[in-house]
């Protein structure tokens, strides 16, 4: 065996067109998931490594039936190269069912919480709490008048419309919801205000592609749609080294300003950009030890 056997170049001038380019985009796709950190659980390795095993089965099997070199240049089957085709073949359709059976990195996220946002079955009606608890009847003075004073309630209830209706008790009213107690010259009591904010984060430690650094994912996941600007402010329980964002499915992100604090145990990120629940604040952190999320708000 020469030196040439074992220079690759040679087998791949062999090599048709096709076959070249599967096997350009394997290996790039390779590097760019291993540059990243990427494992065999990731999608992106099962699909460079198809892309490398069928382009080697194309070559294969197109190198299999080749013609004489002398007349009358018949083409003629090569064993080897068949053989070698057909053990390709059952190679890449291995790949490819590693790689259907892979999950998609959305199917590993985890879970948000649901928001606590109370139900209309829980809001308890003005008119149940009324049968519950009547109010007793009121009595006549003895001159024969009617009284013209403010109706008394109870140290445990409370006036639902005005001093002129009857006591009901705590009434819990619901997003958007109407309470209209009884009574004369009562008044409907709306609520449509939007729900506090509530931010939901998630923390998961993944590998770090920085060496001597742990690498930790926060996604955060707010109840309501948050408009910019805004400033995220984060307060960790230890140092961190840096802190990158981005907003999920978003083409570009607007940010920064002169509040903005990249590192320590308090960043600060100014944000030009909105988030919702369906694109959520993607935040990255470098960290010399574990860290945990003690509390983020907005400002």
């Amino acid at each position: 065996m020469t030196a040439q056997d074992w220079n690759p170049l040679s087998y791949f001038r062999e090599m048709g067109t096709l076959s070249k380019v599967l096997l350009l985009l394997g290996f790039v796709f390779l590097t760019a998931a291993l540059a990243h950190g990427a494992s065999f659980s990731d999608r992106m390795v099962s699909g460079s490594l198809v892309f490398v095993s069928l382009s080697l089965t194309m070559h294969y099997f197109s190198q299999s039936r080749p013609r004489l070199l002398e007349p009358p240049y018949n083409r003629f089957t090569d064993g080897e190269k068949m053989l070698a085709g057909a053990g390709m073949s059952v190679i890449t359709v291995c790949l490819i069912i590693w790689f259907l059976l892979t999950p998609s990195p959305k199917a590993r996220n985890m879970p948000t919480t649901p928001n606590d946002i109370p139900k209309t079955a829980d809001v308890p009606r003005a008119s149940d709490a009324q049968k519950k608890d009547p109010a007793p009847a009121a009595k006549k003075p003895a001159d024969g008048n009617h009284s013209s004073g403010k109706n008394n309630t109870s140290g445990t209830r409370t006036q639902a419309a005005g001093d002129k209706s009857t006591a009901v008790g705590h009434v819990l009213q619901g997003p958007c919801s109407i309470v209209q107690a009884g009574g004369k010259d009562n008044q409907a009591a709306t609520n449509c205000g939007p729900p506090p904010l509530v931010l939901t984060p998630s923390l998961t430690v993944v590998p770090s592609d920085q060496e001597g650094f742990i690498k930790t994912l926060i996604k955060v996941v707010p109840n309501v749609d948050v408009a910019p600007p805004v400033n995220v402010v984060l307060k960790f329980d230890n140092p961190v080294r840096s802190v990158g964002f981005w907003i999920e499915g978003a083409g570009g992100v607007m940010a920064g300003g002169p509040a903005s604090v990249p590192s320590g145990t308090n960043p600060v990120i100014p944000l030009g950009t909105g988030f919702n629940s369906k694109h959520a604040l993607l935040l990255t952190v470098y960290s010399a030890s574990p860290v945990k999320l003690v509390d983020i708000h907005l400002e």
